[in-house]
């Protein structure tokens, strides 16, 4: 069975909460299964797993920013195919992406990734080809 979790900055105190996402009419909630706590969240900050460890073995959520040397780096106006770059992993429609001010690219399985930071704590992370 697939696994789905969400995860999102609680509006109390900023701290990321991890758990299933809860909608109503004017909010956004993570809730933890076995009535561990129910937080009311930042819209914005709300993110899904996407599936996917890093070679560090840290779960993968929506808008974390990510580095990887599988699609080398973009400097000027060429590639550089042994550099790094980093990413945005974000939520395209129809699937994951990784994403920055430069290139884009469909998430693959074989894509190692390493994760970084996110757009909310760490946003200037999103360096090389942002």
């Amino acid at each position: 069975m697939r696994q789905i979790e969400f995860r999102g900055k609680r509006k109390a105190d900023g701290k990321w909460v991890y758990g299933n996402l809860i909608q109503t009419y004017n909010a956004f909630g993570i809730s933890q299964i076995f009535g561990r706590g129910e937080w009311l969240v930042d819209p914005d900050t709300v993110g899904q797993w996407i599936g996917k460890y890093d070679v560090n073995k840290n779960k993968i959520f929506e808008h974390d920013i990510v580095r990887t040397q599988y699609f080398g780096s973009y400097v000027g106006n060429s590639f550089d195919f042994t550099g790094i770059d980093t990413f945005e992993v974000v939520y395209s429609g129809s699937g994951f992406k990784l994403e920055n001010k430069k290139r884009s690219y469909v998430l693959r399985d074989d894509v190692e990734l390493e994760v970084i930071g996110n757009r909310f704590d760490t946003p200037e992370l999103l360096g090389g080809g942002a």
